[in-house]
């Protein structure tokens, strides 16, 4: 895949996680602070948006897992590495930390 659709694809992804995370937040207060408990027609309409955004939210976090795993391994990879151990600083001998 060309890197400028693959740029563009990961910036529309954010975007709907960001826009599937406001909505959650928005439904998540308006149901525990908006509405009262019981049967209101609102309060459903807001249960079903609250449901589906999580439900977008958590398949738009999958793909957005699953199209950077090489990065999260590589760098997973580098943290646990003996690279990563601290290195002395400059004009000190090695083996002196």
């Amino acid at each position: 895949m060309p890197v400028r659709r693959r740029l563009l694809l990961r910036v529309v992804l954010d975007w709907g996680m960001v826009l599937a995370a406001v909505s959650l937040a928005v439904s998540s207060g308006l149901l525990w602070l908006g509405f009262p408990w019981g049967y209101y027609p609102a309060r459903l309409v807001w249960r079903e948006v609250h449901k589906w955004s999580g439900l977008v939210f958590g398949l738009l976090a999958l793909v957005h897992l699953a199209l950077n795993f090489g990065w999260l391994l590589r760098a997973t990879r580098k943290l646990l590495s003996r690279s990563a151990e601290p290195r002395p600083a400059e004009g000190e001998p090695p083996g002196t930390l």
